[in-house]
């Protein structure tokens, strides 16, 4: 028997059909009945209808909601014998017969003759003979799928015609189960593709549940009253899975899968149309999962939960957009609103996140806190630290939501939830600075800094009173300004009003650029704002259009042309617009705006040609006045230019839209809604030659809202960094400065003469000044800490005017140590001058002898002392050296001091002396005093008889030093000498 031929194909097609059958065999009790209607209709070939053969050449088969239909063209592999049935000896069976281009379907049935043109007809399955059952299989598409019907019917002749009509039950195997339950049958579209990437199930999961597969549809059998879950699947790398990353999307080696549900009542649907409802459900789960916590423990997340649920409402448009089959509106909105949600998400995650590190700050802050107040206090200090601190931190956790926040988040639950970036940045933040805390102040021993604060805080203790005023001051300062005065972002929302007559709503798509440009801050820098309008995308047309309320839609297209008049030539916007005129009229013909008219000396009834993707000519019929309004009443502004307008049936060229005119009645707040729900906003930042460029772009629509009376319309052009409350804040500022002056300056009078001890001992004028600055810094931190701490419980109970660039970790904290640091140094800068100004000896007190400078006929040396405002016990001083008694060895003996003369440098003081060492020499001495407070005493010595010897050049380096510590002894001399007047 060879290959090719009929009988060897047909017992093929006998083999082929029994192992999908046998493949396809479930028991009945494991399966969903559902109802069946068959309607086949063919010719008879041969016979009778009780002994004969039949071709079925047309018909359907529909099986609960899904509907196959009879394939005429034979699929690959089978010959004309397709779609053959056999009737004889009260039998009735088929070969195969198509449906649709992947199934295939077997009949198998008794019947009892009605009449010679009519049969009963039984269908079933568990018959003796082939193929023993009536079914449904697939045949060139991966799935399980077996659906295997019982049904009755009749056969009825009518000539050459055959019908054959039948209801019944169709049983469909579904997943393990063993029961035989009702339920339904229902098809699934695999497309359309949702932004370009397609969508699908995993196989193991449909060969375990049973859902059949094809090129178009997957198709589901679903218990009724029950609901059956899935997963739909994208490519990890897709776009569309990182936009759902933030849902209840998972990851498996299949790709990015996110759980669908389906029930009797979906009825035939898309994997689309499922996506998107169940992530608008996740959505909604999760917000009201999200604001039910926040509010229990009091956390201000309004304006994320808003900014989410106008992303749930573009879901929720999209979902209903998929179901009414508008894919290409349904794919747009779903990419914007993921898009949305994704950034409000986001946002959310790291305000949520920001507690961790503000928290961490806290706790460092208060340990700081209680670690000076315990060192300030006389007995038990240990104790009061650790009290205090754990006093602090209940009272923090108890009424701060932020604080019980980031307790909450200590979970591992809880932190999987937050995106990586976000908790990665606080945490960062947060350790860095416990580190420079503890690292600077606690463990920083012995270095100038750590040795110098904690010298101020041992001052500070002295004077509690004062201190705790100036720091409760600048706590005080730095909490309000961390609550009320912190670097935010404020929305600019710009609103007008138009005549009135118009009734509906008009939509245009804003944008505004702002632009920096920085060159340096010695060059000239650009602030660049930019305002336009741009095409609204088709499927945001579409779905305004469709909007519930709309009675009557318009559009105005606009497209870029060239216009032309004998010879001359200008570019213009060719507006086209179904759209009557503001007065109400039908513009029907051409009409030019009057700056292109007198551009190109065109006058009614002149003929232009207008030149774009095709080249058209036209008769101008009117002459627009300017501003153009149409039946909105709201000036055509998205053209800047000249224009010509036509009619839309009339215009040849393409065209896009710019504004959607919707007549109907809307509620007053759609306009707020669909304005706040498209606004969008994007950063970018690039170098172009040396300069540095930033351009932030915002986006909104432009909704403008008439009412009847009155058009009112509204757009976002903006969101702008702002610095709440600056001249509140310099009165804070001047105030807490003030203090820091009072106290300090009080601390020096009260402390001249531990700093004169100080200087003594080597301190440079600088060290000295620097210790009274440390401590005004001291004030200020301790200040700012105390503040941070009680701006936290402050900010719970007062609004903030504008939102945080940063979410309490960084505007708040940044805000309270910006301002107390700046009044620390404000305040701290005339004291520290102040006491430059003092008897301060400097460090020169430590140089060697070698720094004596010997010329030819002098010597000269600085004496590390400055005289200011005692001149007079200055020369009393010195005048005390003449009744010194001679030295028992070495050394200098003074014979005459001289007055003081006035010179124009200064004054100066004249001394003879005679030193004795290794040899001896007479000096006249003269010790320059200038008046500059800043400059030290310069000593010059000459030769006493006006002849400089050997001897004076070998003695003047030890005589200039004895002079010098001589003088040094002034300050101990001064000292006792205040001590006796008092």
């Amino acid at each position: 028997m060879s290959i090719a031929s009929p009988r060897f194909r047909k017992i093929l097609l006998i083999v082929v059909l029994t192992l999908i059958l046998l493949r396809n065999a479930v028991p009945v009790s494991g399966s969903i009945i559902t109802p069946v209607r068959i309607s086949l209709e063919g010719r008879l070939e041969y016979g009778s209808i009780t002994d004969g053969s039949i071709i079925v050449t047309s018909g359907t088969v529909t099986v609960g909601n899904v509907t196959f239909h009879v394939l005429t063209i034979p699929p690959r592999g089978f010959n004309d014998s397709l779609n053959y049935v056999r009737v004889e000896s009260g039998k009735l069976y088929s070969e195969a017969i198509g449906l649709e281009r992947d199934y295939l379907m077997g009949l198998s049935a008794t019947y009892t003759s009605i009449n010679e043109s009519m049969l009963y007809l039984a269908f079933g399955y568990g018959e003796a003979y082939y193929p023993s059952s009536t079914f449904i299989s697939v045949y060139s598409v991966y799935g399980r799928f077996g659906i295997f019907i019982n049904a009755t019917g009749i056969l009825i002749l009518s000539g050459d015609r055959v019908k054959i009509s039948a209801e019944g039950n169709a049983f469909l195997p579904i997943g393990e189960r063993e029961v035989l339950q009702e339920g339904c049958f229902i098809a699934i579209a695999k497309k359309p593709q949702v932004l370009g990437e397609t969508l699908g199930l995993s196989r193991w999961e449909m060969w375990w549940m049973g859902i059949i597969e094809d090129n178009d549809y997957y198709y589901v059998a679903v218990p009724r009253g029950e609901v059956t879950s899935f997963s739909i699947y994208v490519s990890p790398t897709s776009k569309l899975a990182g936009l759902m990353s933030t849902f209840d999307a998972f990851s498996s080696e299949r790709g990015v899968g996110i759980q669908v549900n389906v029930s009797c009542s979906t009825g035939n649907t898309s994997l689309a149309h499922l996506l998107t409802r169940s992530l608008r459900r996740s959505l909604e789960e999760f917000t009201s999962r999200e604001q039910s916590f926040l509010m229990k423990i009091g956390f201000d997340a309004e304006k994320y939960l808003k900014e989410v649920k106008y992303a749930g409402a573009l879901l929720a448009e999209s979902e209903y957009a998929f179901e009414k089959g508008d894919f290409e509106v349904g794919a747009g909105l779903l990419e914007k609103s993921l898009v949305k949600a994704n950034i409000a998400l986001e946002a959310l995650s790291q305000a949520k996140t920001d507690c961790l590190g503000m928290f961490l700050f806290l706790i460092t802050f208060t340990f700081f806190l209680s670690s000076l107040v315990g060192a300030m206090v006389e007995k038990k200090k240990a104790f009061v630290s650790i009290a205090l601190f754990a006093i602090l931190v209940i009272i923090e956790i108890v009424f701060i939501p932020q604080a019980k926040m980031a307790i909450s988040l200590i979970n591992p639950e809880a932190l999987s939830r937050l995106t990586s970036t976000s908790l990665a940045l606080s945490l960062f933040v947060a350790v860095v600075t416990l580190l420079v805390v503890v690292m600077l102040i606690l463990e920083a021993k012995g270095t100038l800094i750590s040795d110098l604060f904690w010298y101020s805080v041992k001052s500070i203790r002295k004077r509690v009173l004062r201190a705790a005023l100036t720091i409760v001051t600048i706590a005080v300062v730095s909490a309000v300004s961390g609550s009320l005065l912190a670097v935010g972002t404020i929305i600019s929302t710009s609103e007008e009003t138009y005549p009135p007559g118009f009734r509906g709503l008009s939509v245009s798509s804003h944008v505004t650029t702002v632009t920096y440009v920085f060159r340096g801050l010695d060059q000239a820098n650009e602030f660049i704002v930019n305002e336009f309008f741009e095409p609204i995308p088709e499927f945001q047309a579409k779905w305004l259009s469709k909007m519930e309320g709309v009675e009557k839609a318009y559009i105005v297209a606009i497209s870029p042309v060239f216009i032309s008049k004998n010879g001359e030539r200008t570019r213009a916007f060719l507006v086209a617009t179904d759209a009557p005129l503001f007065n109400g009229t039908l513009l029907k013909e051409t009409a030019v705006s009057a700056n292109l008219a007198e551009r190109l000396n065109i006058r009614e009834g002149d003929s232009i040609m207008i030149v774009g993707k095709e080249v058209v000519m036209r008769t101008v019929s009117s002459i627009l006045e300017e501003p153009l309004r149409l039946v909105d009443g709201v000036p055509l502004d998205e053209v800047e230019g000249p224009f010509i307008l036509t009619s839309l049936e009339s215009s040849s060229q393409p065209l896009t839209v710019y504004r959607v005119i919707l007549e109907g009645s809307f509620p007053k707040d759609l306009s707020k809604s669909l304005v706040e729900i498209s606004y969008e906003k994007n950063s970018t930042f690039t170098v172009l030659e040396g300069a540095q460029i930033t351009q932030r772009t915002f986006k909104s629509f432009r909704v403008c809202l008439g009412t009847g009376s009155e058009t009112k319309s509204l757009l976002i052009s903006g969101e702008f960094e702002q610095f709440v409350g600056a001249p509140e804040l310099l009165v804070l500022m001047g105030l807490s400065s003030l203090m820091i002056v009072i106290a300090l300056l009080g601390s020096l009078y009260e402390r001249q003469r531990e700093y004169s001890t100080v200087s003594a001992l080597g301190a440079s004028p600088g060290r000295v000044s620097l210790l009274m600055f440390v401590e005004g810094l001291t004030y200020g931190l301790i200040g700012g800490v105390l503040g941070y701490v009680f701006g936290q419980f402050l900010q719970v109970y007062v609004s903030n005017p504008v939102s945080p660039i940063r979410q309490y970790t960084f505007s708040s904290m940044m805000a309270s140590f910006m301002i107390a640091i700046a009044s620390s140094i404000v305040g701290s800068l005339i004291p520290a001058r102040k006491v430059i100004l003092k008897v301060v000896p400097s460090r020169l007190f430590f140089k060697k002898i070698e720094e004596v400078k010997l010329f030819e006929d002098h010597a000269e040396a600085t004496i590390p002392l400055r005289i200011i405002g005692d001149v007079d016990d200055f020369l009393t001083y010195v005048s005390s050296f003449t009744k010194r008694p001679p030295p028992m060895s070495w050394g200098p003996i003074y014979m005459q001091v001289s007055p003081r003369k006035e010179r124009e440098e200064g004054n100066m003081i004249e001394m003879v002396l005679s030193y004795r060492g290794e040899r001896v020499a007479s000096y006249r001495i003269q010790l320059l005093l200038p008046e500059n407070p800043g400059s030290t005493i310069k000593a010059v010595a000459y030769a006493a008889s006006g002849e400089w010897g050997i001897d004076h050049k070998y003695c003047a380096r030890e005589m200039l030093t004895a002079l010098r510590e001589d003088l040094l002894q002034y300050i101990d001399w001064k000292k006792q000498l205040r001590k006796e007047t008092y």
